[in-house]
């Protein structure tokens, strides 16, 4: 069966771009894997993303979700090289941090540092400005 992998680095992931990865799977016919990478335990016990998943849909939906300190976009890759049948990837990266909040650790957006590379269309979710 076709597979759309939707994919995030972020604990709160858009609403939105979850959504938008349903109604795909919808119109191409195709079942919903969703990849939740975490850098921390923390992430994995407060997991907001499992709240929304409780809402009811006709999609079938597979959930993992990945502890890890490596780049979202390895992890990302990785995943679909094991996958073969992902068709498409939804990438829903945390958002970049706002430059004149000195207090935040600088960092690169992830979108920027972790970019997947990948054999498939990827559809990259931006928060509006």
């Amino acid at each position: 069966m076709k597979t759309v992998l939707f994919a995030t680095d972020h604990i709160s992931p858009n609403p939105k771009a979850l959504d938008y990865a349903v109604v795909l799977c919808r119109r191409v016919a195709a079942r919903l894997d969703i990849l939740h990478i975490v850098q921390s335990q923390k992430g994995v016990d407060s997991d907001p993303l499992k709240q929304l998943l409780s809402d009811p849909s006709d999609t079938p939906i597979s959930y993992r979700c990945e502890v890890s300190a490596e780049a979202a976009g390895r992890i990302i890759e990785r995943y679909v090289r094991r996958h073969r049948n992902i068709v498409l990837t939804v990438f829903d990266p945390r958002p970049c941090p706002d430059p004149s909040d000195i207090h935040k650790k600088p960092s690169h957006p992830a979108g920027k540092r972790a970019m997947p590379k990948l054999s498939i269309p990827l559809v990259l979710v931006k928060k509006a400005q």
